[in-house]
Order: structure tokens, then C-alpha cells, then sequence
């Protein structure tokens, strides 16, 4: 059995090795340089509360954007089913509505969709 990878797979694993690379000489680095170590206990001290705001910040544009992209597939998702269903009766042997089955009056065309009976008022859909 052969293995096929793609070239967004390579580029994605050479990428994920080359920062896995990367941090362990920042990690070695980190252990044996005594400056870095000062320093970075200096630069977490005095920005503690800017980096807690920023990460608390990231985190709520983060949400955000994630309840957009999931409301934005619900709403793909229901257009989808509408087409489907739509599709569905058009193929059948359904006929269209062109009057009120309750007082025979021709409708008006609201919408693409829907239509309102001119006589007693009630909505349908196609």
C-alpha cells in the first residue's frame, strides 16, 4: 500500500518541524543563558496585567468570530436543506399555487417564495 501525501501536507509537517526545532533551541537557549532568564523574569513582572488583558481580549475576539463562523454555517446549512426541499417538490408532481384553495382568488406575490391570498389575507409558500 502506497502513501500519497499532497503538497499542503509536506508544507504542513516541515512547517510543524522547523517550530518544533525552533523552540527546543529557544527552550536550550532559555536553560543556559543567564541574561535571557533575567530578562524575562523582569519583562513578566512588570507587564503581568497587559499580557492578562490581551490574552482575556484574544480570547473574547476569538469566541466572537467562532459563534460568526458557526451562525454562518447554521445559515448555510438551512439555505442548503430550503434549496434541497425546494428541489425536491419541484421534481415531484406537486403543482403551483396560482390561487387561494380556500377562496379561489388569485394571489399576490410577495416574494420569490411567498404569496398572500388578495381576498382573505392568509400567507402561503411555494
Amino acid at each position: 500500500m502506497r502513501v500519497q501525501v499532497s503538497r499542503n501536507l509536506a508544507l504542513v509537517m516541515s512547517q510543524s518541524l522547523l517550530n518544533v526545532f525552533l523552540a527546543s533551541w529557544l527552550l536550550n537557549e532559555y536553560v543556559h543563558n543567564l541574561f535571557l532568564q533575567q530578562y524575562l523574569s523582569s519583562f513578566w513582572a512588570a507587564n503581568t496585567y497587559t499580557l492578562s488583558a490581551g490574552l482575556g481580549l484574544g480570547l473574547i475576539v476569538a469566541g466572537g468570530y467562532y459563534l460568526v463562523v458557526l451562525r454562518r454555517q447554521d445559515l448555510s446549512m438551512v439555505s442548503h436543506v430550503i434549496r434541497s426541499a425546494t428541489t425536491d417538490l419541484s421534481s415531484s408532481q406537486v403543482t403551483a399555487l396560482d390561487v387561494c384553495p380556500i377562496c379561489n382568488v388569485p394571489l399576490k406575490a410577495l416574494s420569490e417564495y411567498r404569496f398572500q391570498c388578495r381576498k382573505c389575507r392568509r400567507y402561503f409558500k411555494k
